[in-house]
Parts: C-alpha cells; sequence; structure tokens
C-alpha cells in the first residue's frame, strides 16, 4: 500500500527505521502521520505531526507559513512538524474513522483493531505485559 491514492486530510500509519526516520521499507516500528498538504509542482504529499504528538527524525520543523504550490489543509499551522514524501512510499496502513486499534502505552507500537485494556482508557500489549 502506498500513498497514491491519499487524500489531504487522510491519516496514516508509517514504517520508522531504527534511527525513528519515515522509512519505505517494512519495519517493527512505525509511528502515525497525518497527510496535511499535497505539492502540485513536485507531485509530492506533505506529512504533519503537531508539536504534542511523536515525529520522525527526519521530519522538519514548520512555522506553519504557506507554500504557494502547495494545497494544505484548513489547520496546516497546528502542524509543527512535516516532510514532503513521494506518493509511491509504502505505508502499513491507512487509519478510517479516527484511531481503528490502539497503541500501547509501553513501546508506543499500534494494534489494529486492539481495545483498551486498562481502565483509563489505555492499552498494554501482551509482550509489555510479559516481561
Amino acid at each position: 500500500m502506498n500513498l497514491k491514492a491519499a487524500q489531504i486530510g487522510d491519516v496514516y500509519r508509517f514504517y520508522i527505521d531504527s534511527d525513528g526516520a519515515i522509512s519505505d521499507h517494512p519495519t517493527k516500528r512505525t509511528i502515525l502521520g497525518a497527510v496535511i498538504g499535497f505539492n502540485r509542482e513536485e507531485n509530492s504529499f506533505l506529512l504533519g505531526w503537531k508539536a504534542d504528538e511523536p515525529y520522525p527524525t527526519n521530519a522538519r520543523g514548520r512555522n506553519g507559513t504557506k507554500n504557494n504550490q502547495i494545497v494544505y489543509v484548513h489547520n496546516q499551522s497546528d502542524y509543527k512538524y512535516g516532510k514532503l514524501v513521494s506518493p509511491d512510499l509504502r505505508v502499513v496502513m491507512k487509519i478510517v474513522n479516527g484511531f481503528d486499534g490502539c497503541a500501547c502505552k509501553k513501546c508506543k507500537n499500534f494494534y489494529q483493531f486492539a481495545e483498551p485494556n486498562h481502565d483509563d482508557g489505555t492499552l498494554t500489549c501482551w509482550s509489555c505485559r510479559s516481561f
């Protein structure tokens, strides 16, 4: 699966390498990111992360200033980190209807279709509970 059919505002789970950078190759580690813009001239997508969200190490800081070549989501200035990527970038999955699962509160891995297993609405995965 890649970003070719992505729309502005879609949320995806991306692969990240051991250094925490977005990777085009499948890995065990992933990160959530939103498609916040589309660059018409370069045929590339702008991924974004808010200040309080985990972001990849190869994302750059954004000041919220618009680039006339990019079509943005309406709240693009809320995204403090961004990265331009190709539509061919391999992704883990598209998140439909918000979070379609839960992230473990310890290891931060996302588990599709998982439900919280703590009263505070969080999940601890089997691996983290076992060790």
